[in-house]
């Protein structure tokens, strides 16, 4: 069980003593955002005494990140698996048994996804009505008997092999269920004698339905999303992600290739990052040092500075635009360069930020040389890469030393007014 954490998840529960309900989170690494935001909302309300911790798993070079969060919070598990959607089981799983074996007082426990809203004190005042500390049951929103998906390219795929029945047995759906320690120890115990599939609800549906823990179904739990003002009548919804906003969050603290009294203006940096850039500040040795240890694993195929001679990349701008933009998107391109992407003469830079695809890598590298505006970076130019686009760039921008006032992250796909664009980057 050792082997299954990064950390010793004993250190976030050593200053837990009895609580009325736990939230244990399932979240991404990189939803440092959606993580921020439970503390200051539903996961710290001061009418109980509530305990909230995350599980995420690793992604590579972002352990400093997490090792910052956890250092200031304390309420950071984290599981010895790479954070993929086929592990999201293994974080329940995980999540269970060391509650079991570190026997945590507490009178509820609520699993619940890091993209939700939840009404935490309609949550806690129901639990006290509807499930006694002596029973074992699990309540949430529930399915009932749904088809295996057996469409091989659904990220929910199941093979006959792996379910060799026409009907999942019912489950209540993942980031609804709640419970009690007793059902958490009955839990800890059944996981081990079930076969783990990659989908988590199903995955304890299985092991209830196989241990005659009893399922329940509650309306409250909503599977879809509602207006904010309309969850004090109920229990909990979806939320709105925050996707890849909370790692940008840490980065931008760092740069100085950005303004710092602006994203604080339009509430892109929480205050209590400060610490975090404070450390990272003390540590590096050179502007772009630290983050080029985060980030080590870019790697360049074109860069604007060595394919082409673009004099206003050695000069102080007052703007860059980071574009980022699909290999195939060509026109977008070609209508940018002449329109809003030149409007601002030297006093701006427009930079198409692109992946790799073998099948239009010539056309891309004509493309660069033609106007030495195209950032290459070596990975899969699809949408799942499309945070490391902006990631990465950020990281370019510290390593060149390009002088620039402000920097505009923006799609291929917006119109933008140049002069409006800078006119309210230097209010």
């Amino acid at each position: 069980m050792k082997e299954a954490f990064r950390k010793n998840p004993k250190e976030v529960f050593s200053v837990i003593h009895t609580v009325q309900l736990l939230f244990i989170v399932k979240s991404h690494i990189l939803n440092f955002g959606n993580r921020e935001a439970i503390r200051r909302t539903w996961g710290n309300v001061k009418e109980l005494n509530v305990k909230t911790v995350f599980v995420v798993g690793y992604l590579h070079d972002m352990d400093t990140f997490v090792d910052f969060e956890t250092k200031q919070y304390n309420d950071v598990i984290q599981v010895n698996m790479e954070d993929i959607y086929e592990n999201i089981v293994y974080k329940t799983i995980y999540a269970v048994q060391i509650l079991s074996g570190l026997n945590i007082k507490t009178e509820f426990v609520h699993i619940v996804d890091d993209d939700r809203l939840v009404n935490t004190l309609n949550v806690y005042n129901f639990a006290t009505t509807s499930i006694s500390q002596s029973e074992v049951a699990l309540i949430g929103f529930m399915k009932y008997l749904p088809r295996p998906d057996r469409k091989v390219t659904s990220k929910n795929y199941i093979s006959w092999n792996d379910f060799p029945f026409v009907f999942f047995p019912s489950y209540i759906i993942g980031g609804t269920i709640l419970t009690n320690m007793k059902t958490i120890n009955q839990l800890a115990k059944a996981v081990k004698y079930i076969r783990i599939i990659q989908i988590e609800d199903v995955f304890f549906g299985l092991v209830a339905t196989a241990f005659k823990i009893d399922m329940r179904h509650h309306n409250g739990f909503l599977p879809s999303k509602i207006p904010v003002y309309l969850l004090r009548n109920t229990l909990s919804c979806p939320g709105r992600k925050l996707g890849f906003i909370g790692i940008l969050v840490i980065i931008i603290c760092v740069s100085t290739s950005i303004n710092r009294r602006k994203c604080y203006q339009f509430g892109l940096i929480y205050n209590n990052w400060n610490h975090i850039a404070a450390e990272f500040k003390k540590t590096r040795t050179t502007s772009a040092d630290q983050l080029n240890n985060i980030t080590s694993s870019y790697r360049l195929l074109i860069n604007p500075r060595q394919i082409h001679c673009q004099s206003s990349l050695c000069q102080t701008v007052d703007i860059i635009y980071l574009v980022k933009s699909a290999l195939r998107n060509v026109g977008q391109r070609k209508a940018i360069r002449e329109t809003w992407g030149t409007h601002g003469g030297k006093r701006m830079i427009t930079i198409f930020i692109v992946g790799y695809s073998e099948p239009l890598q010539s056309q891309i590298e004509m493309e660069s040389i033609t106007h030495g505006d195209i950032l290459q970076f070596d990975m899969e130019d699809i949408y799942d890469n499309l945070v490391f686009k902006t990631v990465f760039s950020i990281a370019w921008l510290c390593d060149s030393k390009i002088k620039t006032k402000y920097v505009h992250f923006v799609d291929d796909d917006r119109l933008i007014n140049s002069k409006k664009s800078f006119e309210s980057s230097i209010q």
